[in-house]
């Protein structure tokens, strides 16, 4: 049986959004969904057959949506700090405190409106989430929908999710807290439950999570490529920026992509030495220059550069883009999208000669020179 697991994270879980659209479009299913937190939440989604409602509502989702915090506030508080600012947190964070903790109505509305618990009762899909039970020694709760009585499936999503800092309702007569505090990333109770094939979409949240009690099982691993930021950001344009994260750092992991911050299609090593060859020398010769490598061709300089840095012959690809993307960083070439090798770099060449080759001297960050020093013999 195949199985997902949606780690917590809170906002991070726009990553959740983009990866489960790669992953969905590759034709992947799954027999059952477990998460903690928001990964309960997003899980709930999925399980119930309903992702594309779970896609528009992260792409549509504020800080005044989520937690009844004003719009334009959180977003003047990004940009600057200013006296207004500081009186509106000061007056929310009174009334978290006279309240005994932030309000989770919002949360719930938003369950409401999108959580169907007769649908997701009926379908096929399994599903279970992770809570705390602090009425009774702080003892782990890892529960499925089979397990849960009739009309309280929202109310354990929300026992899940509850952070620290939110007040809590109990349930059947017991408090809960957010099941991150126990495991965030709930992999064992589906191994426990007879999945032998699990995808788990991670936040990198620094939240606990379980040893894994089965390494025979097969565990395929989604992980962000950079921080997710912080944990109750939910302003949208960071949203947005996490579901494309999200989407193409699948992309990597499904389909083998070269590059840490690009993707790149892979081809055979000899394909990047035929590629960089068979580009106009010209612009390129004005890029080596700054690598201190006047006058050698462009398979002395290929050579030259992974042999610095330590290639073999199953990584040269790898190293080539490593050399070659804070160049790419540099002359703002677009992160999101699909390159082939040949499409990268003549892209790549294309912004140099559009920018100019200043732009290199402006980056401090970009001199390579003492991870070239085997070069000296070339030039």
């Amino acid at each position: 049986m195949r199985g997902l697991v949606l780690e917590g994270g809170g906002a991070k879980g726009a990553f959740h959004v983009g990866a489960l659209k790669a992953l969905f479009e590759k034709g992947y299913a799954f027999d059952g969904v477990m998460g903690t937190s928001i990964g309960a939440m997003n899980g709930a989604m999925v399980a119930q057959g309903d992702f594309d409602l779970l896609f528009r509502l992260w792409n549509n989702i504020t800080p005044s949506a989520v937690l009844g915090l004003d719009d334009e506030y959180m977003s003047r508080l990004r940009e600057r700090i200013d006296r207004d600012v500081i009186k509106y947190l000061w007056g929310e964070l009174k009334k978290a405190v006279a309240e005994r903790g932030l309000s989770t109505d919002k949360m719930e509305k938003m369950l409401d409106t999108y959580l169907d618990e007769d649908k997701l009762r009926a379908s096929p899909i399994d599903y279970g989430v992770v809570t705390v039970d602090i009425s009774d020694g702080w003892s782990p709760v890892e529960i499925f929908k089979d397990e849960m009585p009739y009309g309280t499936i929202k109310d354990y999503i929300l026992a899940s999710a509850y952070f620290p800092a939110f007040r809590r309702k109990p349930l059947n007569g017991k408090k809960y807290m957010d099941g991150g505090i126990y495991d965030n990333m709930p992999i064992n109770p589906l191994i426990r439950r007879g999945y032998d094939n699990i995808t788990v979409i991670r936040t990198l949240s620094y939240m606990p999570h379980r040893k894994v009690i089965d390494k025979t099982v097969d565990i395929l691993y989604i992980k962000p490529s950079e921080p997710l930021g912080r944990t109750l950001d939910f302003s949208n344009e960071k949203i947005q920026y996490k579901i494309k994260l999200g989407y193409y750092d699948c992309l990597r992991t499904l389909d083998g992509l070269k590059g840490k911050r690009y993707y790149v299609y892979a081809a055979e090593d000899a394909d990047y030495f035929g590629v960089m060859e068979s580009l106009d020398y010209g612009v390129f010769e004005k890029l080596a220059k700054t690598e201190g490598m006047e006058d050698a061709s462009k398979r002395q300089i290929l050579a030259a550069m992974a042999k610095a840095m330590g290639a073999s012959d199953d990584n040269l690809a790898g190293v080539i883009l490593d050399w070659l993307e804070p160049y790419a960083e540099a002359y703002e070439m677009e992160r999101f999208r699909l390159y082939s090798l040949e499409d990268f770099i003549k892209t790549l060449l294309a912004q140099v000669k559009k920018l100019g080759i200043e732009r290199i001297g402006e980056r401090k960050d970009l001199d390579h020179k003492k991870r070239f020093m085997a070069l000296n013999n070339l030039t």
